[in-house]
């Protein structure tokens, strides 16, 4: 599933490349912007999955997630960041990321792609969900034990107040980078 993801993010990077190219000149800041949040969301998404991989002897699929939230919130807070993220829900960097490519390819008479990005959006967010859902679903057996080491919890911690620091954030930021 992330790897279909990465393929409909890679979307949103052509299309911002595209709206740079339509406008006749460079515009690095809404690709900017939306590559340092999907750094950090991509970086916490796989610290989630490498808890479930347990030691890469299983499959790791949706259904590894159940029972998360019981035994680590943290990594189930940290879990829903992220997948708002994805999605572009919320004060999070993915949705400041999508609203200012989307913004720039209306702005430059691609409001077609703009119309693809955001349906793709929704229909991909069924699928996010199911991670959130699964999560949150009580586990049905003992087995599976998440454990929570502390490489893992710092990973978590730090990409979450990446994605959300971004956004709050965002102003200085951009103009620091824009200005070098």
């Amino acid at each position: 599933m992330l790897a279909y993801s990465s393929i409909a993010n890679a979307g949103y990077i052509l299309v911002s490349i595209a709206a740079g190219a339509a406008k006749m000149g460079p515009s690095y800041d809404a690709l900017f912007f939306y590559l340092i949040g999907y750094t950090f969301t991509t970086i916490g998404m796989f610290a989630v999955v490498s808890m479930l991989a347990k030691g890469g002897s299983e499959d790791t699929d949706i259904s590894s997630l159940r029972g998360l939230y019981q035994q680590t919130p943290f990594a189930a807070a940290a879990l829903v960041v992220f997948v708002l993220s994805l999605i572009g829900i919320g004060p999070v960097s993915g949705f400041l990321g999508k609203v200012l490519i989307i913004s720039d390819a209306l702005k430059t008479d691609l409001a077609w792609l703009a119309v693809l990005l955001v349906v793709n959006s929704i229909f991909g967010a069924f699928y996010y969900f199911n991670l959130l859902k699964a999560a949150f679903t009580p586990q049905e057996s003992s087995d599976a034990v998440f454990k929570l080491s502390l490489p893992v919890k710092s990973t978590l911690a730090i990409c979450v107040i990446g994605v959300i620091g971004s956004v709050v954030f965002f102003s200085p930021m951009m103009s620091y980078f824009v200005a070098q």
